[in-house]
């Protein structure tokens, strides 16, 4: 055994190549014995508890006998064994090491693949530890497995009658009991909050566990890809249950909006919220965690109001406030003070005997706010305070366990100065890490009550470049590519300028012209990186300029996880954070409108590194608060007074706060959104002042947008975001367009709306899975919208995209509009404040436009902003299905639109609401869609009230909900579409009269042939183009379980025949990429400016567009 107390120097020693003697490592009570030579051999209790390893790129032997280096050493009173080899095609490192007690095995492995090999060993990157299965006969167990967001435990029995294989996967924790006890490995030993799961540069989280042979296998494992990347794990292994998970983990759940709890959470009011425990000033109570050190000349300072914040303990006497039963860690400590009836201090705040805060004043009527880093130890903190003290709250709040930490006091690696195969975990962990201190005031909001109205809100402008700009153009035309490496990309994978200019070549080769850039999202969790993660951007754009191509870098904004540093910059920056509005107390979410971080910080560093590194665009993400509870600090509440005159509550019991029915609440939301939408106008004002041309782009889910998920729960509205963002999109998240593509379809066309309204090019984001059909069936779906694709998936050979994104007889998305004169009427009022129709509306909506699509009536959808702000003469007919929200200016502009000739249809509680959900005092329409034309609606389908040389058709059902498909991610990606057929042919009788002849009349088209219309009115080329896409391949149907293998495109057995109206007529050509051969295609004039168009069987392959010229 080594001497623990001899130096680093004296205690390493490196053997190289395979002769060593051996020799093992233990301590005295440790239940552990590990061999001291390069294979790895771990003993427990006398048994072989780990007797391998192995890397799937390493052929025939283990990883102990190919490496080359061996250290032993003593680091911090760890016993340590590393192995490496550098000078392998996957160079790697692994690391064990016993804890100072003996009581703990850490295992630390890590490899990298370089970017653009020729060729791998393996597909797979997998390393592999193997346990004798002999010690785990008849051992039950206990395992954590899943997401960070939806861990659960789950249990089983290894016997005589478990079948080789997998027993579980996605596992961060599992607990073995055997005979001779438990015996525990942690595969995350960070915790949660890392968000990792598994994959390339990430500190993978979660492994499986299998039984094969006579042995246990346990490995984590990642595909080789053209991009590489570090391939990095470490477990722990020690004695314990999962009763034991919460003595070396902060929490168990995390999500990157979740909200920190509190450890601890003390009030001195009696009337306080139920997440708060209150203290008596007479006495401790050590069982609910508190103790004075003399409670004696203590008083309590008293308002008439409920709540956490309205009484206060008061003193001139100095006193310790001791708080108990405080698990080891790193706290997020808040003291709160609310000045009542005089002012308070000054005074002073000692933690542990440390000076934090010093000449502490609150002025009467105000509450100020204290919060700052620090570890504890030892189960208790001791808070002195001396001078005129106050103390209202006290929160503790524990965001990393001391178990967790690998960042602060110590790094990834136990022993320093060894080979560090990756960019990532390396050692750079030695920078003193900061502990910030932060304090905040804000007036103490008196008894809050309801508003008679809601104030408005200042007018938004818009803050967009020029649409038609020439160097903006490639936004419309260019398919968005990738260089390859997920979210959790390093920037190091292209680290020459020869990969850099390789890869880009690739890309180009591909048809994409436009890169976004993904990796450290979080960058400023990634401290140690920035500067070279700004060289490789830098040169990065250097190259793709030169080759023609533009470079979009991706970041996130708010997000605080433990990835690589993050908790540092928590740490280092408690004043940043997003503070709930019912306690108080602070997350790991940076707050956007705090002016520290939005103008020290971040609008500082996003300016100068858009200057520095010459990117043409950004997409910011996550640029919002962290749910309907966020975000009450000083900041948000005295912007929100600002701009609209009104306090927002301190008292958590009031019964305004999260009540969708109050005005007050109402006005909070709203403000939110605003304050999001005016932050966006800032950022692109902020770039537009650096290049003219810049883009600033934004996706969201499809939830997103369509429900009010975003808008309610994170302040984020894609609509308003649209008057500053100007390239948007958003994911397609069923992950399988193909066998959803009833959904998918309208999901698309909808979101043109707003390049209706603000002109704005649209991107859809396509996950292939894999699968070239979905890539292509995506890229096509997008297209025939006018829209561009952004693919995560490169495809080769044969199955290469580059034909169909680099498709040079496309049509021009920059010239093109959808050649319809119906429109749907998308109303984000409805979406958001009609609480009864909250979870109808989207369906109402979604089902029309299905309906219409599946019937091929050309048909397109605007916002309900347009209304009031655009001529509405373009349409003929406009479907409100469901609008239950109108203003009085929107009924204004509605009723002209009406009286000049259009046909507005309504349903169900149409115009009943204002637009914040409160019932209006005299309906929309009501002087022409009168309450008996509203009753006779209830006997017959449909009723019609005429205006001018318009119409208002109402139906009293909201019929289109029987249309509707849901996307099959909602559904548990099982197909759900039933509709009533008797439904259904009361929404034919209906949509008939409502649309009549519109500008397009299929004649003879299968139900599985997608269409859309559109109209080029460039000087160039003038055309009208009729989109065909053949979906007779999907099978999908009700109560399918998807997806279904093998998508694969079947020929289309009919003529494709429709009529369709033009001033004049020359020709008609039938282009596609299928086989870019032009074909002339017949076609009959029927009447004055009415064409017939007859498709034969065989033109349309999968897809392709029909050219017709004037």
């Amino acid at each position: 055994m080594f001497n623990q107390n001899i130096s680093l120097l004296l205690a390493l020693f490196i053997v190289a190549g395979n002769a060593v003697a051996r020799d093992s490592f233990t301590s005295k009570g440790s239940p552990f014995e590990i061999d001291a030579t390069k294979d790895i051999n771990i003993t427990w209790k006398g048994s072989p508890l780990v007797k391998g390893d192995s890397l799937s790129w390493i052929s025939g032997e283990t990883v102990g006998k190919h490496a080359t280096t061996l250290v032993r050493g003593v680091h911090n009173g760890w016993q340590t064994i590393n192995v490496w080899r550098s000078d392998f095609s996957l160079p790697y490192r692994r690391e064990i090491g016993l804890s100072p007690n003996g009581k703990k095995i850490e295992l630390t492995f890590q490899a990298h693949q370089e970017a653009l090999m020729d060729e791998y060993p393996h597909p797979q990157i997998s390393y592999k530890l193997i346990l004798p299965a002999s010690l785990f006969a008849n051992a039950s167990w206990d395992a954590l497995t899943g997401r960070s967001q939806n861990a659960s435990w789950s249990n089983g029995r290894i016997d005589s009658s478990t079948p080789e294989g997998v027993i579980v996967t996605g596992t961060r924790w599992i607990t073995f009991h055997t005979d001779k006890g438990p015996i525990t490995f942690d595969f995350n030993p960070h915790g949660v909050p890392t968000y990792y799961v598994g994959g390339m540069n990430t500190m993978v989280s979660q492994w499986t566990v299998a039984f094969r042979g006579d042995a246990i296998e346990l490995s984590f494992t990642a595909p080789a890809t053209r991009y590489g990347g570090d391939f990095t794990s470490k477990v722990t292994l020690f004695e314990g249950s999962r009763e034991d998970y919460l003595q070396h983990h902060a929490v168990s759940y995390y999500y990157y909006f979740s909200e920190l709890p509190a450890e601890r959470l003390f009030t001195f009011s009696q009337q306080a919220g139920k997440d708060f425990t209150p203290v008596s000033i007479n006495n401790s109570d050590v069982e609910a965690g508190y103790e004075w050190r003399k409670p004696e000349k203590l008083r309590l300072s008293r308002s008439d109001q409920s709540g956490a914040l309205y009484t206060t303990c008061t003193s001139s006497k100095a006193n310790r406030f001791r708080t108990l039963g405080l698990r080891p860690g790193l706290y997020l400590i808040t003291l709160r003070t609310s000045a009542i009836k005089e002012d308070i201090g000054p005074f002073t705040v000692s933690l542990n005997g440390e000076q934090v805060y010093r000449d502490v004043t609150v002025p009467k009527g105000n509450m100020a706010n204290l919060t700052f880093v620090r570890w504890i130890e030892d189960g208790k903190a001791d808070i002195d305070f001396k001078g005129e003290w106050g103390l209202t709250v006290a929160g503790f709040q524990l965001f990393m366990h001391s178990e967790e930490d690998f960042q602060f006091r110590r790094g990834n690696w136990l022993m320093k100065g060894g080979f560090c195969p990756g960019i990532l975990f390396a050692d750079y962990y030695d920078t003193p890490p900061v502990y910030g201190i932060s304090r905040s005031l804000h007036p103490l909001a008196e008894n809050v009550k309801e508003l008679s109205i809601i104030p408005p809100l200042p007018v938004l402008e818009t803050a967009l470049p020029d649409q038609h700009a020439p160097e903006l153009a490639w936004r419309f035309n260019s398919p968005i590519g990738t260089m390859g490496p997920d979210n959790w990309g390093t920037f190091n994978e292209f680290n020459t300028a020869g990969k850099i200019a390789k890869r880009l070549d690739q890309v180009k080769d591909g048809g994409v012209t436009a890169v976004i850039l993904n990796g450290f999202l979080s960058r400023h969790t990634y401290a140690n990186h920035l500067s070279r993660v700004e060289e490789n951007i830098r040169k990065t754009v250097e190259i793709a300029h030169g080759m023609g191509m533009k470079i979009i870098d991706h970041q996130d904004l708010t997000i605080l996880w433990n990835a690589d540093m993050g908790f540092r910059f928590l740490a280092a920056n408690p004043g940043y954070l997003q503070h709930s509005i019912t306690t108080g107390l602070p997350t790991w979410g940076l707050c956007p409108v705090n002016s520290g971080f939005k103008n020290d910080y971040f609008f500082p560093y996003i300016t100068d590194f858009i200057r520095k590194t010459g990117v043409d665009g950004l997409m910011l993400d996550e640029t919002v608060f962290h749910f309907a509870n966020f975000c009450g600090c000083s900041h948000c509440r005295a912007a929100f007074h600002a701009k609209t005159g009104v306090m927002l509550p301190d008292d958590e019991n009031n019964p305004l706060l999260h009540n969708k029915e109050s005005n007050l609440w109402k006005a909070w939301i709203e403000w939110r959104k605003h304050e999001m939408a005016q932050w966006r106008i800032d950022l692109s004002k902020a770039t537009h002042r650096i290049n003219p041309g810049f883009s600033n782009l934004e996706y969201y889910s499809e939830g997103g947008f369509l429900t009010n998920s975003a808008s309610y729960a994170q302040g984020g509205d894609l609509p308003l975001s649209a008057r500053s963002k100007d390239f948007l999109g958003t994911e397609i998240m069923s992950r399988d367009v193909w066998d959803d593509y009833r959904y998918n379809f309208t999901s698309r066309n909808m979101y043109n709306s707003l390049r209706e309204t603000y002109g704005s090019p649209v991107f859809g984001l396509v996950y292939p899975d894999g699968k070239y059909n979905y890539a292509l069936f995506g890229w096509a779906m997008n297209n025939m919208f006018g829209q561009v694709t952004w693919s995560l998936v490169d495809f080769e050979g044969s199955d290469r995209m580059n034909v169909y994104t680099g498709w040079r007889k496309n049509m021009n998305k920059i010239s093109s509009s959808p050649y319809t004169d119906v429109a749907i009427l998308f109303s984000r009022l409805t979406r958001d404040w009609s609480v009864k129709n909250t979870k109808d509306y989207p369906k109402e909506l979604m089902g029309t436009g299905q309906f219409l699509s599946e019937r091929h009536i050309p048909h397109t959808f605007i916002l309900d902003d347009a209304v009031t702000e655009q001529d509405l003469s373009r349409f003929r007919v406009l479907l409100a299905s469901g609008m239950d929200c109108i203003t009085e200016e929107q009924e204004v502009s509605l009723k002209r639109f009406v009286a000049a000739g259009g046909t507005l249809f309504l349903t169900g509680d149409a115009g009943t609401l204002d637009a914040y959900g409160n019932r209006r005092k005299r309906i929309a329409f009501q002087d022409i869609l009168t309450e008996a034309k509203r009753r006779e609606s209830g006997s017959l389908p449909y009723s019609e009230a005429l205006l001018g040389k318009g119409r208002i058709i109402y139906a009293r059902e909201k019929h289109g909900i029987n249309e509707y498909c849901q996307s099959i991610r909602d559904g548990g990606m099982v197909y759900r579409f039933r509709p009533n057929p008797e439904i259904t042919q009361i929404n034919e009788q209906i949509f008939e009269e409502v649309i009549g002849r519109g500008l397009f009349r299929a004649v003879s088209i299968p139900e599985r042939v997608l269409v859309t219309v559109y109209r080029d009115t460039s000087e160039d080329h003038t055309a009208l183009m009729v989109h065909l896409l053949n979906a007779t391949g999907v099978k999908a149907k009700d109560g399918d379980r998807l997806p279904r293998p093998n998508p694969s495109w079947e020929n289309i057995k009919s003529e494709i025949v429709f009529e369709i109206a033009m001033s004049s007529f020359s020709k008609a050509l039938y282009l596609s990429p299928d086989d870019d051969v032009e074909k002339e295609i017949n076609v009959e004039q029927t009447g004055a400016d009415l064409y017939k168009v007859t498709v034969p069987v065989g033109t349309v392959e999968k897809y392709g567009i029909l050219y017709l010229y004037p």
